[in-house]
């Protein structure tokens, strides 16, 4: 079986990292709203393996500036499964973290609510990317 990945980005430019994580062996859902993505890991999270996401969104239906709305879903994928606010992901799931957002505050953020060194900048390398995933979930070519 194909690992399966959530990707969370609002940028349509980058549709050619779905195109690589395909290429890869990787099963990609894309969604490109912060509503779309909640609704989907309420109701599905739990038949994905990793999430690629995007620090800065529109805010939608979690209030605050379009960088803290990423911040702010991190913590909600990571909240405790007794919360109110608890997705149906597995609690470990690997999330890896791309923006442009280049403060180095909130990069320290994302790595810290994301419990992962994988964040990247961009612009960065597809190809980068696809070997975190790959490494993450123990993937070989």
């Amino acid at each position: 079986m194909r690992p399966r990945v959530l990707y969370i980005d609002d940028d349509l430019f980058m549709a050619d990292i779905c195109d690589l994580l395909n290429e890869r062996g990787f099963e990609v859902k894309w969604t490109t709203n912060i509503d779309d993505s909640i609704e989907f890991l309420t109701h599905k999270g739990r038949t994905i393996d990793a999430i690629v996401m995007d620090l800065m969104m529109a805010p939608q239906s979690l209030s605050g500036s379009p960088v803290t709305t990423g911040l702010r879903l991190i913590e909600r994928i990571r909240s405790p499964r007794d919360s109110q606010q608890a997705l149906d992901v597995a609690e470990d799931i690997p999330i890896i973290v791309v923006t442009g957002v280049s403060r180095l505050g909130i990069i320290e953020q994302a790595r810290q609510a994301a419990g992962a060194e994988n964040v990247f900048e961009k612009p960065f390398q597809p190809e980068r990317v696809a070997d975190a995933l790959a490494r993450l979930l123990n993937v070989t070519d």
